[in-house]
């Protein structure tokens, strides 16, 4: 078997910027540590999301709207976290039509066969990651040899949110990753990063679609919902997904196949 670290997300936006992650920080010196074990991987990929300044994952790229929560006058957009929107895509990931809570035109598919197109609910998070930010570099205390390590871009297409570091949301176009793990001849996927029950779920999800064998490394990552840590959990052990601490990678008496009882994140 062949191994490789997924490192999910460790950029400053998620760290201490405007989508931080409570804790977020306490699990880069974990992530240092594994990074270190060059015995165990052969590869090492960190993924990054990068996005435009108007990315449809973005409140404030989207008009209130005027039949929902009532907004102040000096607040026109609807508000993150809480919002959710129902979005519709053509079958080539185009986004579909202008309405009045979208500030920017997509495409019109008012002549499309309605039963092709594909629905997608997206939900709204505030301005993070624009592409050549600050908020958008990993963090400058992740060990990280831009010689030798791989970095994969995410949620580079303006009009489709990408959670996962293989796919779009709507799994119409992929990312590079997946071709460098095989050109590696890689089999074994370990996760890490930010967040637990978005990025580093949906990750380790399709790495798991895709046949390989996935653990995620829980105290290396940090979610930031409960119930949200707790769906995710289940459903990835429910898909064979291996949940497993650090120390069952660097410490080497420690049996990675034995059942871990310690507590679920």
């Amino acid at each position: 078997t062949k191994s490789a670290l997924l490192v999910i997300d460790v950029q400053y936006d998620f760290v201490n910027g405007s989508l931080a992650v409570k804790g977020a920080d306490a699990i880069i010196p974990v992530i240092n540590d594994l990074y270190k074990q060059s015995n165990v991987f052969e590869l090492v990929i960190f993924s990054q999301d990068w996005h435009c300044a108007q990315h449809v994952s973005f409140a404030s790229s989207h008009l209130a709207d005027t039949t929902g929560p009532a907004l102040s006058a000096n607040d026109p957009h609807p508000p993150p976290f809480t919002t959710t929107l129902n979005l519709t895509y053509t079958q080539q990931g185009e986004l579909c039509g202008y309405q009045e809570k979208y500030s920017s035109m997509g495409v019109d598919c008012t002549h499309e066969d309605h039963t092709r197109l594909i629905k997608s609910h997206q939900k709204l998070w505030p301005d993070h990651c624009i592409e050549n930010s600050f908020g958008a570099r990993i963090v400058d205390e992740i060990v990280i040899n831009k010689e030798r390590d791989i970095i994969v871009r995410k949620g580079t297409n303006c009009h489709i949110d990408a959670y996962s570091a293989f796919f779009d949301n709507n799994r119409l176009s992929q990312t590079e990753l997946h071709q460098n793990l095989l050109n590696a001849g890689i089999t074994d996927v370990y996760v890490v990063g930010l967040a637990f029950e978005f990025c580093v779920f949906y990750s380790a999800m399709d790495a798991r679609l895709l046949n390989y064998t996935v653990y995620v490394i829980k105290d290396a990552t940090k979610g930031i919902d409960e119930y949200g840590i707790r769906h995710a959990t289940r459903k990835m052990k429910k898909h064979g997904i291996i949940l497993i601490n650090s120390s069952q990678l660097l410490s080497p008496w420690e049996n990675l196949d034995a059942p871990n009882h310690t507590e679920d994140l």
